[in-house]
């Protein structure tokens, strides 16, 4: 168990040094030359989503008695400027139906789903080129630089682990390897396959579009789940790209000695 344990803070840490390097580098104007618009349009994204879950309760709480004042019709138009058509026509100083109300519900989903699709792909297209870092940086540090340094990353320096081969902790395991390993691992796959979208879709089919990028944020989400589950029901611990690769995280104690990990039992080999 210790050897799961430290296996997921090295993760941990390995993608957060990754994730520190990018931010920095999409921070650097002649790198990231969309960076005032990508701040503009994630702000206009997060009102949206702010405005959304502000009107869809203020409407149940308004509409609980099935009538709306005209206090409350200004303070709505008023308080919501992404959703001013949809709350326009509302009835006031009538008893509203149930289809009215629905309607008005509906229209005000229809409207989030929209402008949040369109400013998605918008933030998708913005960040083409730090994605492209995204994915060298992925290649480079879970696959050279753990190739570089025979085995280990920086998480699992810390943690005393090293990636070796399976059948043979002395054989050098080839840079190929590594290399599919950093694909695998890193979870580049998913935005490449996310920047493909992106460039298929072209602003023109924005519905098609949130249908890709939903289907792989799913992906994505099952292979982590996979990843760990893999590694939690395996004795040796090993996990999707292990198997796959013939390789295995070995667990070493403060002397340098492989510590055997069976899950909830760890002891010292022979």
């Amino acid at each position: 168990m210790k050897k799961l344990l430290f296996r997921l803070f090295a993760y941990g840490i390995d993608l957060l040094i990754i994730n520190i390097i990018l931010i920095a580098l999409s921070n650097i104007s002649f790198i990231n030359t969309n960076i005032g618009e990508l701040q503009s349009t994630t702000n206009i994204y997060n009102e949206v989503s702010k405005e959304y879950k502000g009107i869809t309760s203020r409407i149940d709480e308004i509409l609980f008695d099935k009538y709306i004042d005209l206090t409350e019709a200004t303070e709505l138009k008023g308080d919501y400027q992404f959703f001013y058509q949809d709350i326009l026509d509302i009835p006031i100083n009538s008893e509203l139906c149930d289809e009215q109300i629905g309607e008005v519900k509906n229209r005000i989903n229809t409207t989030m789903q929209n402008t949040l699709y369109g400013y998605t792909y918008d933030i998708s297209h913005l960040t083409i080129k730090i994605n492209v870092i995204a994915i060298v940086l992925g290649i480079l540090y879970f696959g050279l630089f753990e190739w570089y340094m025979h085995g280990k990353t920086i998480g699992k320096m810390i943690f005393r682990l090293k990636t070796v081969d399976n059948d043979n902790i002395k054989k050098k395991i080839p840079v190929w390897k590594y290399l599919i390993k950093g694909l695998l691992v890193s979870g580049v796959i998913f935005t490449f396959a996310n920047i493909i979208i992106t460039l298929m879709c072209n602003g023109e089919n924005i519905a098609w579009f949130n249908k890709g990028y939903n289907f792989i944020n799913d992906l994505q989400y099952m292979y982590n789940v996979l990843f760990l589950l893999v590694i939690f029901i395996r004795k040796d611990e090993r996990s999707v790209h292990d198997v796959l690769l013939n390789m295995r995280v070995m667990l070493m104690d403060k002397n340098g000695k492989e510590v055997e990990s069976i899950i909830f039992n760890e002891k010292l080999s022979d």
